[in-house]
């Protein structure tokens, strides 16, 4: 019984290596990490395509309401230093901001990927937030899938993708082009009692 047990536990864990070592995604509702931006420009509105107010190094385009059918907004992000243009990230907000298709989209997002690898949602499950981090060889994928009660915390179901590997070239470029006076210049240096709430 012992040695049956310990076999399924290997079995297991086998299965779940076996998913994650398999070929990172790469495509998420018809957008492609590592493509052009210039292919999903009329997805976007170019009006606001510019620096990420979130990622310094990046920039980002938000998504035309109705350009994906399903989705109610969202963020193409693309490099700027390491691989110009290219798509880094893809963030989709959907329509239907309901726990049950959360509940979906999870069921399939295990099955495929296996178990998460990490839970970054509150302890109080007004945000939900379920992490796999996918490997193969040098290439690692990031995939998050959130529900959110929290009026302040984008309220709905939201799945995030991210190339991690152009993510870390593109922030390795821009630290090599960005003089260390100037990123001397980003660390703080302010009166700290200024930004104590009285």
């Amino acid at each position: 019984m012992k040695k049956l047990l310990i076999a399924c536990i290997i079995l297991a864990g086998l299965a779940v290596t076996a998913a994650h070592a398999e070929e990172p995604p790469s495509t998420l509702a018809g957008i492609t990490l590592g493509d052009d931006f210039a292919k999903y420009e009329e997805l976007c509105r170019m009006e606001f395509y510019g620096n990420s107010s979130d990622i310094l190094f990046l920039k980002d385009a938000p998504l035309k309401h109705g350009a994906i059918h399903g989705v109610r907004g969202g963020d193409i992000y693309t490099a700027t230093c390491a691989h110009p243009n290219k798509v880094v990230r893809i963030k989709l907000k959907f329509v239907d901001r309901s726990k049950r298709l959360f509940d979906d989209l999870l069921k399939r997002y295990k099955r495929k990927y296996g178990d998460p690898d990490s839970y970054k949602g509150d302890a109080f499950r007004n945000v939900i937030v379920w992490e796999w981090i996918i490997k193969n060889g040098e290439r690692t994928v990031n995939l998050s899938l959130t529900y959110s009660v929290d009026p302040e915390f984008r309220p709905g179901v939201t799945v995030k993708m991210t190339d991690v590997t152009l993510l870390q070239d593109d922030y390795k470029c821009y630290l090599s082009k960005t003089p260390p006076k100037k990123r001397k210049g980003m660390k703080h240096g302010i009166n700290l009692d200024e930004f104590v709430p009285r």
